[in-house]
C-alpha cells in the first residue's frame, strides 16, 4: 500500500491511497464459493448453478462489498501509520475504473482530524462553592408550601384573613417593571415564603376589586456577598380570595407518603429530601462554573462535521420535545449550543485520556446506596440499578462527577456561606 497525506483547510485531511487489487482476489473467490453453495437461480437446484452463471449474477455486488470494506481497512491502516485521529465524515473518492484497470485500486479518503488540545492551566481560576445548613425554619417553610399545595381551597365570600390565598393583578402605574410579573399573582397571608413585605398582612380586610399598594421583595441573589435587592412598590387589584379548612394533621402527612401519619416522621423525611435537593443544587452550581471555566480556558478548532451532527441532534430533539415545526427552531442558538457541546466533549475526552481517569466502582456503589436511601423501598431501587440502560446512565453520571471533582481540584476553591433558600432560590 502506498499513500500520500494532503493537508486541507483547518482540520481537513486527504489521503491518496494506491493498493494492488490482486490482494482482494482471495477474498472475492472465498465469497463466491460461499454464495455458490446456497445460490437460488432459476433453472437450477439451490447450490448447483454453474460457476460462470453465479459469477455473472453476483460478481459486481461481491466486488463492491469487498472493495468497500477493503478501502475502509486500508484507510484506517494509513491513518494509523500517519498518526492521524479521524473525527468524522470519511468520504471515499474512487479514481480507478475497476473494469478497465483491475490491477490497481486508487482512491482518496477525505476526513477531519481531532484537534490537538493543549493542557490548560486551571489554577488561575476560582470555583465558588456555596454551603448552607438546613434550619428548622427552612423545614417549616417547605412543609408550609406543601400544605398550601395540598390544601382544599374554596372561594371566600368575605374580606381576606390570615391564611387566605389572595390573587391579584399588577397595575402598570405602581410597578417599575410590570412586565416581569405574571398576569395574575397570589400571596398567602402570613406565609413566611411570600415576597410581599410583612408577610402580606397589608391585605387583611381586602375584598375583591380593591386596589392596594404593596411592597414587593425581589428574590435575593444566591451570592450572599451581593447587595440586597431594593424593595419595589407595586399597585395591585385583588381578583379573588380563597380559604381552606385543611389542617396539618395525620391525613396531611399520609398524603405526603408517611403511612403512619406522624408529623415528626414527616419532618424527618422532608429534611432528608431537602438535603438531597440542596446537594444536587450545589453540584449543579459547581458544574456550571466548571463548564464556563473549561470553555474559557481552551481555544481550538472544532471539527465541522461533529458540530453539524450535534446541530442535527439538537434540532431534532427540540422539534420532538416542543412539538414545533422545523421553521420555528432558533438556528443561531443551536449553532452556539452545538459548538459548546462538541468543545466540552473533546475537552472532557482529553482530560480523561491525559489523566487516565477511570470509573470508580466504590464511588458508584456508594452513589447507589445513597440514592436508594431516599426511597421507601431501597432494595427495589438497588434491583432497578441492574437494568442495563439505567446502569449505563448511573455510571455516566458518577463518571462525570469524578471528572468534575478532578477539574475542581485543579482550581482555587472559595467557600461561600449561604442559606438553603438562597441556594435553592425558593425565595
Amino acid at each position: 500500500m502506498q499513500f500520500v497525506v494532503e493537508k486541507g483547510e483547518g482540520l481537513l485531511r486527504r489521503i491518496k491511497i494506491e493498493v494492488p487489487s490482486t490482494a482482494l482476489t482471495p477474498k472475492i473467490e472465498e465469497r463466491i464459493k460461499k454464495i455458490a453453495k446456497t445460490a437460488r437461480i432459476n433453472g437450477f437446484r439451490p447450490g448447483k448453478a454453474p460457476d460462470k452463471i453465479v459469477r455473472s449474477r453476483y460478481m459486481a455486488q461481491i466486488r463492491d462489498e469487498i472493495y468497500d470494506q477493503f478501502m475502509r481497512d486500508t484507510a484506517t491502516a494509513a491513518m494509523a501509520k500517519a498518526e492521524l485521529n479521524p473525527a468524522a465524515l470519511i468520504v471515499f473518492d474512487i479514481h480507478t475504473n475497476l473494469d478497465s484497470n483491475p490491477d490497481t485500486l486508487s482512491y482518496t479518503v477525505t476526513f477531519e482530524i481531532l484537534p490537538t488540545i493543549s493542557e490548560a492551566a486551571l489554577d488561575s481560576y476560582t470555583i465558588y462553592r456555596p454551603t448552607a445548613e438546613i434550619t428548622e425554619e427552612d423545614v417549616d417553610s417547605i412543609i408550609e408550601t406543601l400544605y398550601h399545595d395540598l390544601a382544599d381551597w374554596q372561594y371566600a365570600r368575605r374580606p381576606a384573613q390570615v391564611g387566605d390565598k389572595v390573587f391579584f393583578t399588577i397595575n402598570n402605574s405602581g410597578a417599575t417593571e410590570p412586565n416581569k410579573f405574571p398576569p395574575e399573582f397570589y400571596v398567602i397571608i402570613g406565609d413566611s415564603a411570600t415576597n410581599i413585605s410583612q408577610r402580606g398582612h397589608e391585605l387583611i380586610g381586602a375584598k375583591e376589586g380593591d386596589t392596594k399598594t404593596l411592597e414587593f421583595l425581589p428574590h435575593p441573589s444566591p451570592d450572599p456577598q451581593a447587595p440586597a435587592p431594593a424593595p419595589q412598590e407595586i399597585s395591585i387589584t385583588v381578583t379573588k380570595i380563597l380559604f381552606t379548612m385543611s389542617q396539618k394533621d395525620a391525613n396531611f402527612a399520609k398524603k405526603l407518603g408517611v403511612s403512619s401519619g406522624s408529623l415528626t416522621e414527616l419532618r424527618v423525611q422532608v429534611r432528608r429530601r431537602m438535603q438531597f435537593d440542596l446537594n444536587d443544587k450545589i453540584s449543579a452550581n459547581i458544574k456550571s462554573q466548571v463548564i464556563n471555566i473549561l470553555l474559557k480556558a481552551h481555544d481550538f478548532q472544532l471539527p465541522k462535521a461533529m458540530v453539524e451532527e450535534e446541530k442535527r441532534l439538537i434540532r431534532s430533539e427540540q422539534i420532538q420535545r416542543n412539538h414545533i415545526p422545523d421553521t420555528s427552531v432558533n438556528d443561531a442558538l443551536i449553532e452556539s449550543q452545538a459548538a459548546n457541546n462538541v468543545k466540552l466533549h473533546l475537552i472532557f475526552r482529553d482530560i480523561i485520556k491525559r489523566n487516565a481517569i477511570k470509573l470508580d466502582k466504590k464511588r458508584l456503589q456508594a452513589r447507589i446506596e445513597h440514592d436508594a436511601s431516599s426511597y421507601d423501598d431501597p432494595d427495589k431501587f438497588i434491583a432497578h440499578c441492574h437494568d442495563p440502560k439505567f446502569k449505563d446512565e448511573l455510571e455516566n453520571a458518577v463518571f462525570e462527577e469524578q471528572i468534575i471533582d478532578w477539574i475542581v481540584s485543579q482550581t482555587q476553591v472559595q467557600t461561600i456561606p449561604s442559606t438553603f433558600h438562597q441556594i435553592m432560590k425558593y425565595r
